[in-house]
């Protein structure tokens, strides 16, 4: 009888202890289910967070794992992070850290998630007791897939009129500025010394808001900041401030030059030359001296967007060689920027 008792008794304590530690570790997934081609981003976050009653004394690993199907026993690594290694992963972004006085995490992201990633995904922790043994607890959830559907374009059209509404007042903003910039350039003109002093301090201000390359063949180029708004016309007018205009890329040698000047820079997904196909297409010209593009450095697969991809562009993904993209004058689907060229 005693036996018994003791044998419920531990059984009673071991439920507590994984019912405590199951608490412990927390596994959210944004979003459950994805739209496929309207979903911008997976992120599946697991974290394990230590209370003064916590069983599991240290942690020692957070891993995140997935099976291609939901009723599958098969599982198959896909990020870690641990005492030992610090962060792993075989696919995604991650990114996370142990903290054994606090709050552990582990966080995996997919930009434009494709159906392919659809499953079970375990979040697991592992780590010791009190007495040394290995303690493993396990969250789990489950990633669908579905296809848009009418009402699922609607509302997304609905949250692109609002920020293309936004936008526009914003870019209305821009505009009333360089308007009113414009005028007090031109009441400037009225004093020759006036002029060069306020001049002087404009281009120091503009120039600082541009990442600037070393001298080339005579030239520097001024990359403009990062943003998902882009208006072309602006584009030009702003590196003719800059005293220089839109890139004309003319040979391999200012190619490259140019490349390793972008690689440092990987928070931008396109960058806009000065190049143009707009009045015939594949036959690439400069926006500022009307000359044929001398040097084109085609990414592979490219030019492929046609009659709708008329502004030639350096291209991140593949390592920075050129794409032909939408000559966009508002809200682009890109974080891009514009390369001025400017004379010395």
């Amino acid at each position: 009888m005693m036996e018994m008792c003791a044998m419920r008794y531990f059984l009673l304590l071991s439920l507590a202890v994984f019912a405590e530690l199951q608490a412990d570790l927390l596994m959210e997934v944004k979003p459950l289910d994805i739209i496929v081609g309207l979903t911008r981003q997976l992120s599946i976050n697991c974290s394990f967070i230590r209370t003064d009653i916590t069983t599991m004394v240290k942690l020692i690993s957070l891993v995140i794992t997935r099976s291609n199907e939901t009723d599958s026993q098969r599982f198959y690594y896909q990020a870690s992070v641990d005492v030992f290694d610090g962060l792993n992963n075989v696919t995604g972004d991650v990114s996370g850290l142990i903290d054994n006085r606090h709050e552990s995490y582990i966080t995996l992201t997919w930009y434009s998630p494709r159906s392919t990633l659809i499953g079970a995904y375990s979040c697991e922790a592992n780590g010791e007791n009190l007495h040394g043994q290995v303690v493993t607890v396990t969250k789990m959830a489950e990633v669908t897939a579905t296809k848009p559907d009418v009402e699922n374009l609607l509302d997304v059209l609905e949250q692109q009129s609002y920020i293309l509404e936004s936008q526009s007042s914003l870019l209305k903003l821009q505009s009333s500025q360089l308007t009113k910039l414009q005028e007090d350039l031109g009441q400037i003109s009225s004093s020759v010394n006036e002029k060069c002093i306020c001049c002087e301090r404009f281009n120091k201000s503009l120039k600082s808001k541009y990442a600037i390359s070393g001298l080339h063949n005579g030239s520097r180029y001024y990359l403009s900041p990062a943003s998902w708004i882009l208006v072309m016309k602006e584009a030009e007018a702003q590196c003719e401030l800059l005293g220089g205009y839109l890139t004309e890329v003319d040979s391999e040698d200012e190619y490259l030059f140019i490349k390793n000047f972008l690689v440092a820079y990987q928070d931008y997904e396109i960058i806009y030359t000065g190049g143009h196909d707009e009045d015939l297409e594949n036959n690439w010209v400069n926006t500022y001296s009307k000359s044929p593009v001398k040097y084109i450095k085609w990414a592979q697969g490219q030019p492929n967007e046609g009659t709708s991809g008329n502004c030639l562009t350096f291209w991140r993904d593949q390592g920075w060689t050129m794409a032909d993209n939408k000559c966009f004058q508002g809200v682009s689907q890109y974080m891009a920027g514009y390369l001025c060229e400017v004379s010395e």
